[in-house]
């Protein structure tokens, strides 16, 4: 939602004032765009850091989690340590 807000807002700014320059509508809009996008990406980069961080640790949560063995595998490494012994 935010990161679509941080495109269009811009978008809608410069799109009017690329027109008032006269050049062709279809590269107005296109550098509208394309200087919305970058400030679009600026912005989420700057103002979403805290969400990007959250996910972050959760997607690392989830690796840890998804390596850890469980009370059964533990006891089949242990029963197989001892019986190579």
């Amino acid at each position: 939602m935010w990161r679509i807000l941080f495109f269009v807002i811009p978008f809608a700014g410069l799109l009017p004032l690329a027109l008032s320059t006269n050049m062709d509508p279809f590269l107005a809009g296109l550098i509208s765009a394309a200087m919305a996008s970058l400030l679009a990406l600026a912005l989420s980069f700057l103002v979403l850091s805290g969400r990007r961080q959250a996910v972050a640790n959760q997607l690392a949560a989830a690796r840890v989690a998804k390596h850890q063995k469980n009370v059964d595998e533990s006891h089949e490494d242990d029963v197989l340590d001892a019986s190579s012994r």
